[in-house]
């Protein structure tokens, strides 16, 4: 072989070796790109699913709360109707006394 051919050889192993490295690092680029987007993906995932966990966990806590605003309601209301309702059993007692006064068969009636 003349040194023409044996430089001729090299670089077309050489030309060969880049070739095969580019493709090598094309491939590894997609790789890494693709294992990138999959990451992205999974962790977009995972914000979406704790975003929904979020809004579960904030919905509950908003029932609860207005739960628990409706029961504290519910209780002034009853807290407020026990002397609404004695002073109205007061007005009906006395309006009985006065009228049972002035008529002694009221009584008898009611």
């Amino acid at each position: 072989m003349t040194a023409r051919r044996v430089t001729t050889a090299l670089v077309a192993i050489a030309v060969r070796l880049v070739m095969h490295v580019r493709l090598v690092m094309t491939v590894l680029r997609a790789r890494t790109v693709s294992t990138a987007t999959h990451v992205q993906r999974e962790t977009t995932v995972h914000l979406a699913q704790t975003v929904s966990t979020a809004t579960r966990v904030r919905h509950a806590m908003t029932v609860h709360l207005a739960t628990t605003a409706l029961v504290a309601i519910a209780a002034r209301l009853v807290i407020h109707a026990q002397p609404v309702m004695t002073v109205h059993r007061a007005i009906r007692i006395s309006t009985r006394v006065v009228t049972s006064a002035e008529n002694p068969s009221f009584l008898r009636m009611t």
